[in-house]
């Protein structure tokens, strides 16, 4: 019996529906063992897993930040400023001594 070849652009797909090995090795009808050497003796494989996981997220990050900016979801912007922006709804306040104001007369004058 002859080696199986893999599809790169099979492979590709079904790791673009973020499939697992074990559901990638199903779809190609063949084991997981053979995917995995596959992967190591054939670097196509490795890298079209790697493409087909990148298309997945970034076709999901497509469809939050539409869902953010384009119909102004307030969770998407939420959730996408703190995951982009590194922004938080904790709030630290730290005090440690007194506080002094000081006014500058020419702030006072317009009020």
């Amino acid at each position: 019996m002859g080696k199986i070849e893999l599809d790169p652009a099979k492979v590709e797909t079904l790791a673009s529906y973020d499939c697992t090995l074990e559901e990638i090795a199903s779809g190609l009808g063949v084991s997981t063992d053979t995917l995995d050497r596959r992967r190591k003796e054939h670097p196509e494989i490795a890298e079209a897993i790697v493409r087909g996981r990148a298309r997945i997220r970034t076709s999901l990050r497509k469809a939050q930040l539409k869902s953010a900016i384009k119909d102004g979801n307030p969770q998407m912007l939420k959730w996408m400023g703190q995951q982009l922006l590194g922004q938080s709804d904790k709030q630290d306040v730290k005090h440690g001594g007194g506080i002094s104001v000081v006014y500058i007369e020419e702030d006072l004058k317009d009020i």
